[in-house]
């Protein structure tokens, strides 16, 4: 199992579609790249949206195994616009994904993963994805 969070969650992606072996399924948490809160002045985009839909396509075309994207709705790094297309791109070019879309989290959904009482959030639905993947693998 790999798990990331942000730049880590959209590097999960990226190796979820080299296929690694004996990895069985990948966990990521509001992933994406590059990005700046959403809406605040002054914030810098380092990669573009269309750079990173792109790249969520090229992802999908080549990975094989399942993924699991958890995301709170007031995740102001990648917003729920981007976030609905970085999915439904994914998908779209084979890329098996279940996707996560959880209620606010605190002042920054961004922070969901490490965040006090996040685990009590996402927890449940990690422990429901793993027993799933653990009969899907075996």
């Amino acid at each position: 199992m790999i798990v990331g969070q942000s730049a880590g969650g959209w590097g999960t992606l990226a190796l979820a579609s080299r296929n690694p072996e004996r990895v069985a399924t990948f966990i990521n948490f509001s992933g994406a790249r590059g990005r700046g809160a959403e809406g605040k002045e002054g914030d810098k985009v380092y990669c573009s949206t269309e750079a990173l839909v792109a790249a969520a396509g090229t992802f999908g075309k080549s990975a094989r195994r399942a993924t699991l994207w958890i995301y709170a709705k007031n995740d102001t790094r990648v917003g729920p616009g981007l976030l609905r297309r970085l999915y439904a791109t994914y998908a779209k070019n084979g890329g098996k994904a279940q996707y996560e879309l959880l209620p606010p989290f605190g002042k920054e959904g961004h922070d969901l993963f490490f965040g006090k009482g996040g685990s009590k959030i996402w927890g449940p639905i990690v422990d429901r994805w793993l027993s799933t993947q653990a009969r899907v693998n075996h």
